[in-house]
């Protein structure tokens, strides 16, 4: 189980990945982008419905 702390720092890096991913105009640095998003998101939501989701990012 992750501390408050580190949820913290995650979802921090998480709005930075999610910056990056939108201003990136690279398709396949993008989909490296996406799946470090995924991954992130899966840690700071666990297995419930995250909103951050592969398919949600397009």
């Amino acid at each position: 189980m992750i501390d408050n702390q580190e949820v913290l720092f995650f979802r921090k890096e998480l709005a930075r990945l999610l910056d990056d991913y939108r201003n990136c105009e690279k398709p396949s640095l993008k989909k490296e982008i996406s799946e470090d998003i995924s991954l992130l998101s899966e840690v700071i939501y666990g297995d419930e419905q995250h909103p951050f989701s592969s398919h949600t990012l397009s």
